[in-house]
C-alpha cells in the first residue's frame, strides 16, 4: 500500500532527526513528492478530461519539488496537454 510506504518513509526521516544531535524542537513537516505529482495529474485531468498514461508516467518520475511546483502552476494555465508535455 502506498500510504503505508509513505508513512514508513516519513517515520524514518523523523527518527534520523531525533537520533542526531542536537535534538530538534520540532519535527519537520514532510510533504511527499507523490502528493505534488498527483496534484499536477489531477489538475490536468480536471481541465482536459483525461491524461495520457505516458504523460502521467513522465510526471511521476519527477522528484524535484521546485519543478513539480512549477508544473502545478503550469497545469492550471497551459492551453493544451501537448504544450504541457513539451514543457516537461
Amino acid at each position: 500500500m502506498l500510504a503505508l510506504r509513505l508513512l514508513r518513509y516519513m517515520v524514518r526521516i523523523w527518527q534520523r532527526q531525533v537520533k542526531d544531535p542536537p535534538m530538534p524542537e520540532y519535527l519537520p513537516l514532510i510533504l511527499p513528492v507523490v502528493l505534488a505529482q498527483n496534484a499536477v495529474i489531477e489538475v490536468l485531468a480536471i481541465r482536459f478530461n483525461s491524461v495520457p498514461a505516458g504523460l502521467k508516467e513522465a510526471i511521476r518520475v519527477i522528484q524535484d519539488e521546485s519543478q513539480l511546483r512549477e508544473l502545478h502552476r503550469l497545469s492550471v494555465q497551459i492551453e493544451s496537454l501537448e504544450e504541457f508535455a513539451k514543457a516537461i
